[in-house]
C-alpha cells in the first residue's frame, strides 16, 4: 500500500539550513495531507468533509445510515423494500388485469360467435319451417287431385263405355264384338266356342275322345284312330297291375313284398346273404339290424349295403361295410352309421362266422321284385359262399343262388 503523506527522511543534522528546510517541507506535506483527510467528527474546515473525488468502498458496506429525510440523502435497502414490493404487487396486478382483459375479450368473441350461430340456426329453422309448409301445401294439393281423379275414375264402368253393352251378365261370360251394332256385347263361353271354334274343354280338342270317364283313368294314344282316348290304368298298354310297381330299375319292377316269418331256420356260416330293399325317399342310415332267434355272444356277423347292378337281379358295388358285431342280442344292431341313400333299390348284406339260429323270411304269394322280361319270381333274396370277413368291393360279376324260403330278415333305419 502506498504512503499517504510523502516525507523526506533526514540523514543527519550537520547542515542546519538543509535540515530545517527538510523538516519544514515534511510538516507542509503533513499539513496538506490533513487538509485532504475526512473527519469523522465533523471538525475542521467547512469543506473538510466534502469529498473532491469518488468514494471507493472497496466492496465494504456503509452501515448505520439514518432514515433519509430529504431528497439529497442516501436511502437504505430497507427504505426501498416497500417500494419494490409495491412495484411487484402492482406489476402482478397489472398482469392479472391484462389476463382478465384478454379473457373478457375471448369471452366476448365467443359470445359474438354464439350469437352468430344462434342467428344462423334461427334462419335455418325459419327456412325449414317454410320448406315444411310448402311440402304440406303440395301434399294437400296432391291429395285433392287424387281425390278428384278417384271420383272421376269411379264414375266410369265397363258398361258405361259408349261402345259396350252388357245385358244379364253371368259367370264366365266373354265380351264379343258385334259388327252389326259396332259394339262389344257379353256372350256365354259356349256361344263363343260355337261361333269361333275355340276349344274350352280337353275333349274339345280334335285328337281327343273322352267316353264315360271314371276315376283314375288315363289318356292313352290309339294309333288305329290317331286319337287320345281315356282308359283304366290297369288296361293301359305296358303298365303293370295297379298294386304291383313302386319303381322300375333296368327292367325290374318293385312293389310291396309279402312273406311269412319262421323262427327256427338256421343260417349257414361263411355265406354272404343279400336281401333287396326299396327306399321310397332319401334319408341317412343310422343303424342296421339283423333278426336273431337265439342270441349267442360267441357268434359274430358282419353287415353292409350294396348298390344294385346296372341291369338284372343282384347286388353291384359296395356302398358301405358297417363292420362286425357279436350276436349277443336280438335283434343285433350296428348303430352310429352315416350312410346316405336316395330313392331306389339297394341290397342289404350279412355274413356269419358260424351256423346261427335266425328269424328268416319265406315267400307267401306275391313277391316284390319281378323280372319284367320273364315275369319270373326270383325270390326274396340271394346268397353265395364267402369266408367270413370284410365285405367285397364289387359283387357285379358274382353268381348268386336265389332263395325264396330261408333268407335273413335285415333292416335299416335313420
Amino acid at each position: 500500500m502506498g504512503t499517504k503523506v510523502p516525507t523526506t527522511d533526514l540523514t543527519n543534522l550537520e547542515n542546519e539550513t538543509t535540515a530545517v528546510a527538510a523538516i519544514n517541507a515534511n510538516f507542509q506535506a503533513i499539513s496538506d495531507a490533513l487538509d485532504d483527510t475526512h473527519y469523522r467528527d465533523g471538525t475542521g474546515a467547512a469543506s473538510a468533509n466534502a469529498l473532491v473525488t469518488d468514494l471507493d468502498m472497496n466492496s465494504n458496506r456503509i452501515l448505520n445510515l439514518p432514515a433519509p429525510t430529504t431528497a439529497a440523502e442516501a436511502a437504505r435497502h430497507g427504505d426501498l423494500d416497500q417500494y419494490v414490493t409495491d412495484s411487484e404487487t402492482a406489476q402482478t396486478a397489472a398482469e392479472a388485469a391484462q389476463t382478465a382483459a384478454e379473457s373478457a375479450q375471448t369471452a366476448a368473441q365467443s359470445a359474438q360467435t354464439a350469437a352468430q350461430s344462434a342467428q344462423t340456426g334461427a334462419e335455418s329453422a325459419e327456412t325449414g319451417a317454410l320448406a315444411a309448409q310448402t311440402a304440406a301445401e303440395v301434399a294437400q294439393v296432391a291429395a285433392e287431385l287424387a281425390e278428384s281423379n278417384a271420383e272421376a275414375i269411379a264414375a266410369f264402368t265397363l258398361n258405361g263405355l259408349t261402345d259396350v253393352t252388357i245385358t244379364a251378365v253371368a259367370d264366365n261370360d266373354l265380351l264379343e264384338y258385334d259388327s252389326g251394332t259396332a259394339e262389344w256385347v257379353n256372350v256365354t263361353r259356349a256361344a263363343t266356342k260355337t261361333a269361333l271354334g275355340v276349344p274350352v274343354n280337353i275333349d274339345d280338342l280334335t285328337d281327343v275322345v273322352i267316353t264315360s270317364v271314371a276315376d283314375e283313368e288315363v289318356l292313352q294314344y290309339d294309333t288305329g284312330t290317331s286319337k287320345w282316348v281315356n282308359a283304366a290304368l290297369a288296361a293301359a298298354s305296358g303298365v303293370p297291375p295297379h298294386n304291383q310297381p313302386m319303381y322300375q330299375h333296368a327292367g325290374v319292377y318293385l312293389g310291396p313284398e309279402m312273406f311269412t316269418i319262421s323262427a327256427t331256420n338256421s343260417a349257414t356260416a361263411n355265406r354272404l346273404y343279400m336281401v333287396p330293399i326299396v327306399v321310397p325317399q332319401a334319408f341317412t342310415i343310422g343303424s342296421m339290424a339283423l333278426a336273431v332267434n337265439t342270441p349267442n355272444a360267441g357268434q359274430n356277423c358282419r353287415m353292409g349295403i350294396y348298390s344294385p347292378r346296372a341291369t338284372g337281379y343282384g347286388p353291384g358295388v359296395l356302398l358301405a361295410d358297417f363292420g362286425a358285431s357279436t350276436l349277443a342280442s336280438t335283434p343285433t344292431v350296428i348303430s352310429g352309421l352315416t350312410q346316405a341313400v336316395t330313392t331306389g333299390i339297394y341290397w342289404l348284406a350279412v355274413n356269419l362266422d358260424s351256423a346261427t339260429s335266425l328269424r328268416t323270411s319265406a315267400l307267401n304269394g306275391h313277391v316284390g321284385i319281378v323280372f319284367a322280361s320273364s315275369n319270373a319270381y326270383p325270390g326274396s333274396g340271394a346268397y353265395r359262399a364267402l369266408a367270413y370277413g370284410a365285405m367285397p368291393a364289387d359283387e357285379t360279376a358274382e353268381t348268386y343262388t336265389v332263395d325264396a324260403s330261408n333268407m335273413p330278415i335285415l333292416g335299416v333305419r335313420p
